[in-house]
């Protein structure tokens, strides 16, 4: 049997052995309403592109070793991939700080498409 301070101990040592991503996406500006959130591992390449279905208006991008690539609903898709992006969110941050996509220079009528790519640093 374990006690509470062993499996607070045995969590803590996982989590820092799988680094893992998570992304909240809202349709709103400040990442409470009509969310999805996704949960991965790190990635090592580039994933293929993804559709969150709708246009998220905020990003909420954790703490991650990789990048947020997001690419604006006219593309179609991730068109140019990494490195032509309309939205850049690097390395996450450990509170999950909500990035509201209108005050973005590329992406403020906010991102449908997105991938994720390991060139966070």
């Amino acid at each position: 049997m374990f006690l509470a301070p062993q499996i607070a101990l045995m969590l803590a040592a996982s989590s820092s052995i799988a680094s893992a991503y998570q992304l909240t996406a809202c349709t709103d500006g400040s990442c409470k309403d009509n969310c999805v959130v996704i949960n991965n591992p790190d990635v090592t390449e580039t994933t293929s592109c993804n559709d969150f279905g709708f246009v998220a208006g905020s990003i909420e991008w954790y703490d991650t070793e990789n990048t947020l690539n997001g690419f604006v609903k006219a593309r179609e898709g991730c068109l140019g991939g990494p490195g032509d992006e309309d939205a850049w969110i690097s390395s996450g941050d450990a509170a999950g700080n909500c990035h509201n996509l209108a005050s973005s220079e590329y992406a403020s009528e906010g991102i449908q498409y997105w991938m994720v790519n390991n060139n966070a640093r």
